[in-house]
């Protein structure tokens, strides 16, 4: 959905305020909360690393429904 939205985006056919950084942020926390869930140290840290990506990607999204919202 993310890739698709950005698509769309920069072809100018369709402009959905942050719409590919919350499915994208969505996407990567739970697969960070996958990563987290098993027992190996190193996928544990690969999976809060990857969490907190997808929770600045949904922070970016509300930047720009915001930024839309005020017209910054």
């Amino acid at each position: 959905i993310a890739i698709a939205a950005w698509v769309l985006r920069k072809f100018k056919v369709l402009y959905v305020p942050a719409l590919t950084s919350f499915s994208l942020g969505i996407a990567m926390g739970l697969l960070g909360v996958g990563f987290i869930a098993e027992k190996n140290k190193s996928r544990k840290v690969a999976g809060v690393l990857i969490l907190a990506f997808g929770l600045f990607m949904v922070f970016v999204g509300i930047m720009e429904i915001y930024s839309n919202i005020n017209g910054i």
